[in-house]
């Protein structure tokens, strides 16, 4: 369901407003047995609580090129500062964590590392032994979406 509304996804939109396009393949749509979601419209409710000036991520020149480079301690303090700030709104950890890890990994900071700084962090959460939980996932996306090398 995840791939079928990717375009409904809040990776989609962030990716999307940092520049990367997409082309749709839609010939697997006539197999799929769910298009939509009947309870909520995603694209409203992510302009209505996504705050993205908070969130910031600079632009690759090739949606194929990883983002990682030099270290950015301005990038870095930015990204704990956000998170700092609103990692604890109930409903909004899973994604606001996630988004923290993109914004470090971006500013470059190792694999490690980030996983130190993860965990650390966790304990700003409304749930931090969720966020905890989180960081092996967190990981391989981060990879997937070549963020970490």
């Amino acid at each position: 369901m995840a791939a079928a509304n990717f375009t409904d996804s809040l990776l989609f939109h962030l990716w999307q407003r940092s520049g990367i396009r997409f082309v749709e393949d839609t010939e697997p749509y006539d197999r799929l047995r769910y298009t939509s979601h009947q309870n909520v419209d995603p694209r409203e409710w992510i302009e209505r609580h996504f705050d993205e000036s908070i969130y910031q991520l600079e632009p690759t020149s090739s949606p194929t090129e990883a983002i990682v480079g030099e270290r950015n301690e301005g990038a870095i303090k930015s990204a704990l500062d956000g998170w700092r700030a609103n990692g604890s709104e109930p409903g909004f950890g899973n994604q606001h964590f996630f988004i923290l890890a993109m914004r470090l990994a971006s500013a470059g900071v190792p694999e490690w590392e980030l996983i130190t700084m993860l965990r650390s962090e966790a304990q700003f959460a409304n749930k931090p032994a969720e966020r905890r939980q989180q960081i092996r996932s967190i990981i391989p996306s981060l990879k997937n979406y070549r963020l970490l090398a």
